[in-house]
């Protein structure tokens, strides 16, 4: 678990209220405690091989939605387009779009490389096959625009940064390769956004609770168990 991001377009078109419409110091504190006082987002969820296929993610994750101490429970998640287990576990997703980025990302990648644009290993070979000059323009290209539209690039210690200043960055094969990761995250993914309202939210629930508990009521009614006086 962890807290959520403050700004998140999925949000805003689930719940379009709690997009910000002004941007006054004022509005955008109170906007932002009430984001952090009543959302948390799994952040990640790993099960061991050995337990995997018997329903304990989608059992575990709904448990421990059920045990934080926020009424709205986010999760992100591209498996989730493959495997249900969110689902299952009682979180609502939305349809997800196609990133704003997506055409203007492709026209560039299609501009410098004949790799598929999803396909980092096949352009960081042609990036270095290139000729110097060359590949910095195609890097240079590419930083453009992304810095364009990453709102993520220009903001909180990145803010102030230039397109220049991540052309600059990416001096070896791992950097190029984690610039290549952030552009395909933000133009090529669409992860699927759900969220679970926390039945249990208020109540002093056990510090451990058996996997077994998540079948004993509905997805959204409080859990069915006996609680300490």
């Amino acid at each position: 678990m962890a807290f959520p991001k403050l700004l998140l377009a999925p949000r805003h078109r689930m719940f379009p209220k709690l997009k910000p419409t002004t941007n006054t110091t004022v509005a955008n504190q109170y906007w932002g405690r009430y984001v952090n006082n009543n959302f948390a987002v799994i952040s990640r969820s790993v099960v061991d091989t050995q337990y995997r296929g018997v329903g304990v993610s989608y059992r575990m994750i709904n448990l421990v939605s059920r045990m934080h101490d926020r009424p709205i429970i986010e999760i992100q998640s591209s498996m989730s387009k493959y495997n249900p287990f969110a689902m299952k576990a009682g979180f609502c997703f939305i349809r997800p779009e196609r990133p704003k980025s997506y055409e203007s990302a492709l026209r560039v990648f299609q501009r410098h490389f004949r790799s598929d644009p999803g396909d980092n290993e096949a352009i960081v070979k042609e990036l270095f096959a290139m000729t110097d000059s060359r590949r910095r323009r195609a890097l240079r290209d590419l930083v453009a625009d992304y810095h364009k539209n990453s709102s993520l690039a220009k903001a909180g210690r990145n803010r102030g940064t230039t397109i220049q200043d991540i052309a600059d960055s990416p001096v070896d094969e791992a950097s190029i390769v984690k610039l290549l990761k952030d552009i395909h995250n933000l133009s090529f993914t669409s992860p699927l956004y759900g969220v679970y309202r926390n039945p249990d939210f208020g109540r002093q629930l056990p510090d451990t609770l058996p996997l077994l508990a998540f079948d004993k009521q509905p997805l959204n009614a409080p859990l069915d168990i006996a609680l300490p006086a």
